[in-house]
């Protein structure tokens, strides 16, 4: 077979390719939308889309706390008075000139995990919508993810401040922002839907869903629900995902 037989072959297969043995029709059809499915969850904010390599070390350099700077607790409150500075969360601050970004936000709660731990981790739920630009600033726990098959035991300090949750990590549910993973918004809204029981969660999922930065759709969003295999109270989380998304459906229709 020659290479341009080869090519034209290649050139009429759907991408991303699926492995071999994920031949659901659901699946195959989350593939079909002409890529729509992963486009749905891409980050499209534009202070990331050209993001120089450099600005993640220089917002780290701005951001500050009172351990960062060598002072005592009274000494930084006059620093944080003098200087104005913004209180983000969890006693970190930021100057009042920096802009308030994705980058931002994920550095922050970047802050409060070791260093070399970065890369075994991942944000989500309340925290990664957060870092998306949804809901408020986390005042509790962080919510982070490990991965099942690679079991993470932070060290006791970022313990204290982060909430662990076991999971399964797939390369397309996750963005990297300031060197962090971040779960998406679809995984996001996902998790909010499946594991928080708040009544504001549901307000948080359909600012996702409202929100120009991405392409997620109710219909998208329920076909992934009802996929689910880790969901316990399945007719509940069903019924709460089918609530939001008939409330963003309205919205969009201007019926609301």
């Amino acid at each position: 077979m020659s290479a341009h037989s080869i090519t034209h072959k290649l050139s009429a297969l759907p991408f991303p390719l699926l492995p071999p043995e994920q031949k659901s029709s659901s699946t195959l059809e989350y593939i079909a939308q002409a890529q729509g499915g992963f486009q749905s969850t891409a980050f499209t904010d534009p202070g990331l889309r050209h993001l120089d390599p450099r600005a993640t070390e220089e917002m780290r350099r701005l951001l500050c706390t009172a351990e960062s700077e060598g002072v005592s607790t009274a000494e930084f409150r006059e620093v944080v008075e003098f200087e104005a500075l913004v209180h983000l969360h969890h006693g970190i601050y930021s100057p009042p000139h920096v802009k308030d970004t994705a980058l931002l936000r994920a550095i922050s709660c970047g802050m409060l995990i070791p260093e070399g731990y970065h890369h075994r981790l991942r944000i989500s739920r309340r925290a990664a919508a957060w870092i998306l630009g949804f809901g408020q600033a986390p005042q509790g726990s962080i919510d982070i993810d490990y991965d099942r098959n690679n079991r993470v035991h932070l060290p006791r300090k970022a313990a204290r401040l982060c909430s662990a949750h076991q999971s399964t990590f797939k390369a397309y549910e996750a963005l990297s922002i300031g060197g962090l993973l971040v779960t998406n918004h679809l995984r996001t809204a996902l998790d909010l839907l499946i594991f928080d029981e708040e009544y504001d969660a549901l307000e948080i999922v359909g600012q996702i869903l409202l929100s120009p930065d991405n392409n997620l759709t109710p219909h998208l969003l329920m076909s992934h629900v009802q996929e689910a295999s880790f969901i316990r109270q399945r007719q509940a989380v069903l019924a709460r995902a089918k609530n939001v998304c008939t409330e963003v459906t309205l919205r969009r229709q201007g019926l609301w």
